[in-house]
């Protein structure tokens, strides 16, 4: 099977069950926890309450976590079937959009090049407010109290990620480590026995023994229980969401955001599919009646539908156009305090030169007529320029026009009651 982009498992016609502590290679010493991992990962579905479960992978580069988070999915898949919405990402902020109202949503982030695992804790404080939104989005989205959220963080530094993401249900380390910091850390957490076992497995890994990709040590924190964990070849194959983006890969000159796209992967959504033909009928000018007719639904409902999903589309390139806005200003040679969480300002930058700041504002929005919106929706980048006695700068991108608008400039200790923003013709 394979993975689609909507995180579904489509079958290539393979079978074959991955994870089966029966088949597991047997040691004469240390505990094999295969079975007690795997159940605690992926526990059954209770109907009093959202469970939630984090697991932290570390393996250097080549240590097969690859081939681990393809075996999990696998898992999960055989365990919860269509309850599973299976999210595999590069980024935390890119799988919340995709959070639904299945029982199950699991979250895997190979984020072995992404902002959780920067040397510069500031960098990790986004991913810090996502990873604890997560139950309580899939909580609103579902209009549930009970299911399973798990996340799986897998990472190629140990040391540097945040504590957050280091307490976790399960740690699995696949390797050792080069640097010594981690080498200790992880030392500290498994002891000396089970590291020297585990730099035992990268060694062989190093010297090419592919079944040793399969092998892990792991800890089970609320246990203070370590063994030996197996995973053998799977049969299905992730595709991850997104784009990978090291940290010294210069954003494109202007940002790009692919409505047509989105719209085909929302269609593939249970929950979607109905908003995603209507809005997509609407943009191709078609009039609420026709979209009606041809979709078999009630004319009454087309409205709430384009609503919706226009609203979807905001919220998805939104973040996404912060993000690259923020890029951008440090690119042309900005200092940027890029915040952007709740009640904070987007963008904060400093002329390096003058030491003046600016604080920004981003959104992208889907603009068919002129937009008035409430002035509370900068309220937060109003606030931090009265403190630095600095101006506003409202930066929008047009997603039907594919292009940004002029900014507006806004005083913040004289601004307007509303917002307008007009389509540029």
């Amino acid at each position: 099977m394979i993975c689609s982009m909507d995180g579904s498992l489509e079958s290539i016609g393979m079978s074959g069950e991955l994870l089966n502590s029966e088949n597991v290679l047997s040691y004469s010493s240390p505990t094999n926890l295969t079975k007690e991992v795997i159940d605690r990962i992926f526990p059954a579905i209770m109907t009093n309450k959202v469970e939630f479960k984090h697991i932290c992978i570390f393996g250097e580069p080549g240590s097969g976590k690859t081939v681990l988070l393809n075996a999990l999915a696998d898992e999960a898949k055989r365990r919860y079937g269509s309850d599973l919405n299976l999210i595999p990402v590069y980024k935390i902020q890119d799988g919340i959009w995709y959070i639904d109202n299945r029982r199950v949503q699991f979250m895997i982030v190979d984020d072995a090049i992404g902002s959780a695992n920067s040397r510069q804790p500031q960098k990790q404080a986004k991913d810090i407010g996502e990873f604890y939104r997560l139950r309580h989005i899939f909580e609103e989205k579902a209009k549930t109290d009970y299911g399973i959220v798990i996340i799986i963080w897998a990472a190629q530094r140990f040391k540097s990620l945040d504590n957050v993401f280091r307490n976790g249900t399960v740690l699995i380390f696949k390797t050792g480590a080069t640097d010594p910091e981690d080498a200790k850390l992880i030392e500290k957490y498994i002891g000396s026995e089970y590291y020297d076992k585990l730099c035992e497995i990268w060694d062989r890994i190093g010297n090419g023994d592919d079944e040793a990709k399969g092998e892990s040590i792991a800890f089970i924190p609320s246990a203070k229980r370590k063994g030996l964990f197996i995973s053998q070849m799977t049969k299905y194959h992730l595709r991850f969401i997104g784009t990978e983006q090291n940290e010294s890969t210069e954003p494109e000159d202007d940002f790009n955001f692919s409505v047509e796209a989105t719209l085909e992967q929302y269609k593939k959504r249970p929950n979607w599919k109905e908003a995603a033909k209507v809005f997509e009928l609407w943009r191709e000018g078609k009039i609420q009646e026709d979209i009606a007719e041809k979709l078999n639904l009630p004319q009454s409902c087309i409205s709430e539908r384009i609503k919706r999903m226009r609203g979807e589309l905001n919220r998805i390139s939104g973040e996404r156009y912060e993000n690259w806005k923020a890029n951008r200003l440090k690119t042309i040679g900005y200092d940027v305090d890029h915040q952007g969480g709740n009640g904070e300002p987007d963008i904060i930058i400093t002329d390096k030169a003058s030491g003046q700041h600016k604080v920004v504002s981003c959104k992208a929005l889907y603009l068919d007529r002129k937009l008035t919106l409430p002035i509370e929706e900068i309220a937060p980048e109003l606030r931090r320029a009265k403190e630095l006695h600095s101006i506003v700068i409202l930066s929008v991108y047009d997603l039907k026009a594919k292009s940004e608008i002029a900014e507006q400039l806004i005083d913040p200790d004289h601004p307007p009651k509303n917002l307008t923003i007009t389509p540029e013709a």
